[in-house]
């Protein structure tokens, strides 16, 4: 049998998705508290819940393909044991970012009690520690020297904040 696709139906749907990453990407826009996470240097993603991209905001291009590189991490280590209201947080090259002032948020989205999409969002940050302003002095020996490394962790647990991670993030 062979399945027939609705060209028309399948362009609304491709186009409402598409609109849902733009959207996210203004509301991060709108709330930034890194000047170049308000000047565009961010991006905004939809995945499905095998992590492939499904949608991508048009005007977010700067971060090309990260959520392909970050998902299979946040999927080995988290799998099906993500909840409603969590969200999890990272700036870890070694888990699929360029660099640390690259911070990544990434929230399930549920259907019926299951995970059926993630909302990824990406944007650069100005500073996130270090031995040299913006993290990325040429004389860093190591990347503990750039910054402070934040691997795929909760930052918020069935939709509370986990105020240890947080206090820990603030107090470096």
């Amino acid at each position: 049998m062979t399945a027939t696709v609705d060209p028309i139906l399948l362009e609304v749907f491709n186009n409402a998705l598409i609109s849902i990453g733009d959207e996210m990407c203004v509301a991060m826009k709108r709330s930034a508290r890194s000047m170049q996470g308000r000047n565009g240097d961010c991006s905004t993603v939809l995945t499905d819940s095998r992590g492939d991209i499904i949608a991508q905001a048009v005007g977010s291009l700067f971060h090309m393909g990260y959520a392909k590189a970050v998902m299979p991490h946040v999927l080995k280590k988290w799998g099906n044991r993500l909840k409603e209201g969590d969200m999890i947080a990272l700036n870890d090259p070694y888990q699929g970012l360029s660099h640390l002032p690259d911070m990544v948020v990434i929230a399930p989205i549920f259907w019926q009690g299951r995970i059926a999409a993630f909302a990824n969002i990406v944007t650069h940050h100005a500073d996130i520690g270090g031995r040299y302003p913006g993290g990325q002095g040429i004389a860093s020996e190591d990347l503990y020297s750039e910054g402070l490394r934040i691997s795929n962790v909760k930052i918020y647990e069935n939709g509370s904040l986990n105020e240890g991670l947080m206090d820990m993030i603030l107090a470096n």
